[in-house]
């Protein structure tokens, strides 16, 4: 009974914890907003002369905000990337199993060191990696102007 309560929970608990997780954060406001709003509040109760600074600080605040709106929401996934990630993540994950394998053959305590060494640098490659999965479209059409001038002109 225990043994088939481990695999059943072993095979919800991810989901369950994903889809709980995506739950509870899909109405979180962003960081910038929050401090945007307090430092709106604070606007309100400043002296005159201090005002200058705090609305020059909103501006800017607001200015970084909206750029990264407008990044969110014209960015492309660069399939490059994607394939590269995916295949550095199929790859870490077949030397482990390979390696588990291998410790239960040989008992050897080099193999989990190994093991765990090329899982640990192939996490992160794949931290890295998931920098690079978004790209601007408009900075890669702007590149490709700027590298080749006569299809500017």
């Amino acid at each position: 009974m225990a043994d088939t309560l481990i695999t059943v929970l072993t095979a919800v608990g991810p989901p369950a914890l994903a889809v709980a997780g995506k739950i509870a954060l899909s109405n979180r406001e962003p960081t910038q907003l929050k401090r945007m709003k307090r430092h709106s509040d604070l606007l309100e109760h400043l002296p005159a002369d201090a005002q200058v600074h705090m609305e020059r600080l909103l501006a800017a605040e607001s200015e970084n905000y909206a750029d990264d709106q407008i990044f969110r929401m014209k960015r492309k996934l660069d399939g490059g990337s994607l394939a590269a990630l995916i295949f550095v993540g199929v790859l870490t994950a077949g030397v482990i199993v390979a390696g588990f394998a291998l410790a239960g053959v040989l008992h050897a305590p080099w193999v989990h060191f190994i093991t765990g060494t090329v899982a640990l640098f192939g996490l992160l490659l794949m931290i890295v990696g998931l920098g690079q999965v978004w790209k601007d479209p408009e900075a890669s059409s702007q590149s490709r102007q700027s590298s080749n001038p006569e299809s500017a002109v």
